[in-house]
């Protein structure tokens, strides 16, 4: 069965769909098999959310109801991570292929973000939107194939006839002449300009159709296209990003402490009977400590603390120059770790809105740092732990129904 690669809104100025809708679409259109295609990775973890919604309350676990083409209805549907970039002024795709194409992946789009070129990415399925893309990856020695398009058949049957290789998954973009108007208005708004002057990036050629047209026509019913088309499903089929697999114990036998697993556990209770020397708290102390340390050491989350406070103690900071809050200041493990300066005992403030038997990934622990110290933290930590091994995460900020209104009004002109 063959392969779509969908474009979600997290191709930012350019995607249309958000997670939802693009499945629901996906299968709509008789594919059970459906490609990240964003620029970046950030929609991933959104679609793989929105794929459990589904599977729960949609169906998308079992064969479903009617879809648009002929054939069967997909049984089980896939969800497979990939990404477009570009390289020395040429577009790509890559698919990992497993763990160590994933991580090449992501250094690729790290370097990209820094400014740097980069390396098209080993361990990777690589796909060329054009054959001059295809001609720059095969001289640097790097396996590739066409992205094939009936738009473009002239090309694809040139590079069929060189005996180069070719696949012909389909690319979600829009469905409908509506979808397009609205990447043009999405153009328009990342451009800050008005819509008669905003240069759309898709085509009319390019709408979905139906997985039975789409095979039906050159260059998708082209059998080497479908031989290499089904190979690349297959390739990528054999892995997955690990999801809702939290890591335990891993986290401070990275960074310079050195501890084992083992260890692990008696070091955090060292550290917060010391703390709690220092600070001491009002009231009944030992029996908090019952009712926290237990919990946290069983689920694992003993090197979680222990990574906070060694990261706090590298910038020289103490309880009076950092802020701890939300849910983390209800437990005397951060307390006595110097993590937040509230004495929850005395406070009375519940550890089970941090910490419960039932939860399974690490807990919150939010730090404050003044504003006019947090470039020197950052860059602290990375010196501290390696740049292989510290990552910056970030928030996605969404239109309000306000701003929506003023960027499109923009876009048309209007005031």
């Amino acid at each position: 069965m063959s392969l779509l690669l969908g474009i979600s809104d997290f191709s930012v100025g350019e995607g249309i769909y958000p997670a939802r809708a693009l499945l629901k679409l996906a299968r709509r259109l008789g594919y059970r098999d459906l490609v990240l295609w964003d620029r970046g990775l950030q929609g991933y973890p959104k679609l793989r959310e929105a794929l459990d919604w589904a599977r729960e309350l949609e169906g998308f676990g079992r064969v479903h109801e009617a879809f648009e083409g002929p054939g069967p209805a997909p049984s089980a549907f896939r969800l497979h991570l990939g990404c477009r970039f570009a390289w020395r002024g040429q577009a790509f795709g890559a698919l990992p292929l497993g763990a160590a194409g994933y991580g090449a992946l992501n250094r690729l789009l790290t370097d990209q973000a820094h400014g740097r070129e980069g390396e098209p990415p080993q361990g990777c399925a690589l796909l060329a939107e054009r054959r001059e893309g295809l001609d720059l990856l095969r001289a640097q020695g790097l396996p590739a194939l066409l992205l094939a398009h009936p738009a473009r058949a002239r090309e694809a049957r040139a590079a069929l006839a060189e005996g180069l290789p070719v696949a012909a998954p389909q690319v979600l973009r829009f469905r409908t002449a509506e979808g397009l108007e609205l990447h043009r208005l999405k153009r328009a708004m990342a451009a800050q300009t008005t819509l008669p002057r905003a240069e759309p990036l898709w085509s009319p050629a390019e709408a979905a159709v139906p997985r039975g047209v789409w095979e039906a026509r050159f260059p998708a019913a082209e059998p080497a296209c479908a031989r290499e088309t089904e190979a690349l499903r297959e390739a990528i089929s054999g892995w997955s990003l690990p999801w809702n697999a939290a890591t335990k114990d891993h986290w401070v036998t990275a960074g310079p402490l050195g501890l084992a697993p083992a260890e692990l556990r008696a070091e955090l209770e060292a550290r917060v009977r010391e703390g709690l020397r220092r600070h001491p708290v009002r009231g009944d102390a030992e029996a908090r400590l019952a009712q926290e340390l237990p919990l946290i050491q069983d689920k694992g989350f003993a090197s979680y603390f222990l990574l906070v406070q060694d990261l706090v103690e590298a910038d020289g900071l103490t309880q009076a120059g950092i802020c701890g809050r939300g849910s983390g200041a209800a437990s005397l493990v951060s307390y006595a770790l110097g993590l937040s300066n509230v004495d929850p005992v005395d406070t009375n403030l519940l550890f089970e809105r941090f910490l419960t038997p039932e939860r399974v990934d690490p807990p919150d622990m939010d730090i404050d740092f003044a504003w006019d110290e947090r470039d020197a933290v950052i860059q602290r930590a990375f010196e501290r732990y390696g740049r292989d091994r510290v990552a910056m995460v970030s928030n996605h900020v969404f239109f309000k129904t306000r701003s929506a209104l003023r960027a499109v009004a923009m876009a048309h002109g209007r005031p």
